[in-house]
């Protein structure tokens, strides 16, 4: 007989998949395909031969028919029937099965059935008994799915630049716990979209989700810190990003920063050799932040040759220090190469320098140069703006054009951008609101 009703079970529709939570409870994955079943045909659309005794009873007939529709054997599915369930509930069909159909499975199991007249509403509809267990799981809709889908669609909302619509469903997620909505929102004020700048809300996000144990949330949060400016917050950035670098699920991008602060001694005395140490086998794993940091550990090298050579008396040991550096400036190029194919602007305004300077192996090509400038300025990276605004300065009559970007990139914290305006009285916001610097 299950060969005979088994077609009458709908497969659920097509739906994202559930996160862990909802899958592993085999009662969730049986509310889905429930209003389906609810609506399917009557007891009659399906003939089914009765067996002898239903014959001499009409009455016992009828219940036999319905416990045949409603109940499963107990035992095990044949072949044909595993692999039948609905996506969401494959994993554990007998057991879903065994927990919808239960109740019908004990009242059948009765040798004998009594001869009573069923109850009036009993007889009436026999789908009532199944109607009630459905509104029961019904009534209680996953929470973990419902996170899910409005993280979706806020996604879709960001992707298509709808702010306004964006927002409510992050703060909604966000304010329910869900770590992923905090960090979209401390991004979402961090970034600058829309008119919803706000770097203390930013940071009150992050701190939420960093205080929860989340590693991206802790690597944001020290980079917060460290655009502050000051000593003492210093000092807390490389903190809260040597927490993220060490925590059970480190975040690599922080490790990353770590190094930054040791190769340019913010929040900690400077040690280019320490840096080196984390720097060299991220990069190597591909981290795009920690090639970026690759590529001017290999110039810093680069310098120092330079400054050596410059200072010896020796021809000999001034052509050594000197082939050494140009090595050095092609390693660093090439670092930045693998780091800008991975959308990293600063890595393609470093490129766009040496095009511009002929450099670390590149032919001089102002024009290439100023190309990777203009790009990166229109995703609105610092030292792009910085770099694009040097270059246009040397050309006639466009010093104000200049000063505009170089202003935009001391504004964002670029330390030589900060002291280009110093030195030509330019003022600018002293907040250090941005993350780039070179």
């Amino acid at each position: 007989m299950v060969a005979q009703v088994e077609p009458e079970r709908t497969p659920p529709p097509s739906s994202p998949v559930p996160p862990p939570s909802a899958a592993a409870s085999p009662t969730v994955a049986e509310t889905r395909p429930q209003p389906e079943q609810t609506a399917a045909p009557s007891a009659s659309a399906v003939p089914v031969t009765p067996s002898p005794s239903a014959v001499a009873s009409p009455m016992v007939a009828e219940a036999q028919r319905q416990s045949e529709q409603t109940a499963t054997p107990s035992l095990p599915p044949s072949p044909a029937a595993s692999t039948a369930p609905a996506p969401s509930a494959a994993a554990t069909p007998v057991v879903a099965e065994t927990t919808q159909t239960q109740p019908e499975q004990t009242a059948a199991s009765s040798p004998s059935p009594a001869p009573e007249t069923p109850a009036p509403s009993a007889a009436a509809s026999p789908m009532v008994a199944e109607a009630q267990p459905q509104s029961e799981q019904l009534a209680e809709p996953s929470p973990a799915v419902s996170e899910a889908e409005t993280l979706a669609e806020a996604q879709r909302y960001l992707d298509a630049k709808d702010y306004a619509k964006a927002l409510p469903l992050l703060q909604k997620d966000a304010a329910a716990g869900n770590l992923i909505a905090m960090n979209n929102l401390g991004d979402f004020y961090a970034r600058r979209q829309g008119d919803a700048q706000d770097y203390a809300k930013a940071f009150d996000w992050f701190y939420r989700a960093a205080d929860l144990g989340d590693s991206y949330a802790m690597m944001k949060l020290g980079r917060l810190y460290l655009r502050k400016g000051t000593p003492a917050d210093d000092t807390e950035g490389l903190r809260w990003l040597t927490r993220a670098y060490e925590a059970p699920k480190p975040n690599l991008e922080a490790g990353a920063y770590v190094a930054d602060c040791y190769l340019s001694g913010k929040g900690t005395k400077q040690d280019v050799q320490k840096a080196e140490s984390i720097i060299t086998p991220l990069a190597n794993q591909n981290v795009v932040p920690a090639m970026t940091l690759a590529g001017r550990l290999c110039e810093y090298k680069a310098d120092s040759k330079l400054t050596e050579a410059r200072n010896t008396s020796s021809a000999r040991k001034r052509n050594e220090l000197a082939a050494q550096a140009l090595d050095l400036y092609r390693q660093a190029r090439m670092w930045w190469e693998k780091a800008a194919a991975g959308d990293d602007w600063n890595a393609s305004a470093h490129l766009g320098r040496y095009y511009e300077a002929g450099i670390g192996g590149l032919e001089k090509n102002e024009e290439e140069a100023e190309k990777r400038y203009k790009e990166g300025v229109n995703h609105g990276n610092a030292l792009s703006m910085f770099f694009y605004g040097l270059l246009v300065d040397k050309k006639p009559g466009r010093h104000a054009e200049a000063e505009k970007f170089i202003k935009q990139a001391a504004t964002a914290g670029i330390p030589s951008a900060r002291k280009w305006c110093k030195d030509h009285d330019v003022t600018f916001p002293e907040t250090v609101p941005d993350d780039d610097r070179p």
